[in-house]
C-alpha cells in the first residue's frame, strides 16, 4: 500500500514538476518537487528505499529537461541513497528534520549533478541551487505534514 501512494506521488510530483515551477516562481525562484519528495520519502524510509524513489525522481527529471538521465538519476540514486542513511542515526522525525533535510538534500543533490555533468557557468548554478534549496525547505513543511500519517500506516 504504502509502495503504491510514493509510486503516485513521483508520478504525481514529476507531473508538478512540469506544470508548476513556473507559475509558483517567487523573485525568480522556482521549486524542484522531485527534490522535496526524495528527502521527505528518505525521512521514513531506508538507504534502499532512498536510493529506488532517487532513481525514479532522478528519470523523471532528467526526462523532463531533456538531457542525459545518467546525470540526474545517478546524483539522485546517491542523494537518496545518503538521506537514507540517516534514519540509523534514530533521529526524531519533525517538521524541523523535514526542512533541514530538504536544504541538505537539495544542495547536495545539485552539488553532485555539478561535478557529473559540470554546467558551463558554475556562481550561477550555485546560487541558483542555493535559492532553490531555500524554496524546497519551505515547500517541505506541508509535504512532510501530509505524508507522516501516510508513512506511520501500519499496513
Amino acid at each position: 500500500m504504502k509502495r503504491l501512494i510514493v509510486a503516485l506521488a513521483v508520478v504525481l510530483f514529476g507531473c508538478f514538476q512540469m506544470g508548476l515551477p513556473s507559475r509558483l516562481s517567487v523573485f525568480s525562484l522556482t521549486p524542484n518537487y522531485l527534490l522535496v519528495l526524495l528527502a521527505i520519502v528518505a525521512i521514513f524510509s531506508d538507504r534502499k528505499g532512498g536510493a529506488i524513489v532517487g532513481f525514479f525522481c532522478g528519470a523523471i527529471e532528467g526526462s523532463l529537461v531533456g538531457i542525459n538521465l545518467t546525470h540526474y538519476i545517478a546524483s539522485r540514486v546517491i542523494t537518496g541513497f545518503i538521506l537514507g542513511w540517516m534514519n540509523d542515526l534514530k533521529l526524531q522525525r519533525s517538521v524541523l528534520l523535514a526542512v533541514l533535510t530538504t536544504v541538505g538534500g537539495t544542495l547536495a543533490a545539485q552539488v553532485i549533478l555539478m561535478f557529473i555533468a559540470p554546467p558551463p557557468e558554475i556562481i550561477p548554478f550555485l546560487g541558483a541551487t542555493i535559492k532553490t534549496a531555500m524554496y524546497n525547505g519551505v515547500i517541505a513543511i506541508p509535504v512532510y505534514v501530509l505524508a507522516r500519517p501516510i508513512a506511520e500506516l501500519r499496513v
